[in-house]
């Protein structure tokens, strides 16, 4: 039976000036083989209710955004057992790649979270050739497998523009 990347919060820290949210996150290979983990920094936020979900797998694109081809993401090697811990920081109000996000600027209203982690793997290296027809993101889509962290608790600081928080 194989395994797959386990991801797990390590810290959530919130500050007030500037408003922002940092967080700490582990991915580790408990599969037998080496995986590729999808490490090229792409940011998805989904929100719903209390619950935002940052996902640095490679989505869909977004309906009406159309590229000129194919771009492969940088991945990283992970041998079996191995570990890597990311760092990255949500500035609030967080602006959003609009590749794979529908909005534009991500605004939650400042109070409780709840906050997991996603993050895309391979068990090669890279996605294989489209396939005749297929949509640009179709490999990537085939190749990829996903990790996800259990939720945390977490505290949005009050920024620029919001309306108090729970």
């Amino acid at each position: 039976m194989s395994g797959g990347l386990v991801v797990d919060i390590a810290s959530v820290t919130s500050t007030t000036q500037p408003p922002a949210t940092e967080v700490v996150y582990k991915v580790r290979n408990t599969d037998m083989q080496p995986v590729w983990m999808v490490d090229d920094g792409w940011l998805i936020f989904r929100q719903d209710g209390d619950l935002i979900e940052l996902s640095f797998a490679r989505g869909r694109l977004r309906k009406g955004v159309q590229v000129f081809g194919y771009f492969a993401p940088a991945v990283l090697r992970l041998n079996p057992s191995e570990q890597v811990e990311r760092h990255f920081t949500l500035t609030w109000p967080l602006e959003l790649d609009r590749m794979w996000n529908v909005d534009r600027i991500a605004a939650p209203t400042p109070g409780k979270h709840r906050l997991s982690v996603r993050v895309g793997y391979g068990t090669t290296p890279q996605a294989d050739e489209p396939k005749s027809g297929e949509s640009v993101d179709g490999p990537i889509n085939r190749w990829q497998r996903l990790g996800q962290s259990a939720p945390v608790t977490f505290r949005i600081p009050a920024y620029e523009g919001s309306t108090s928080g729970n």
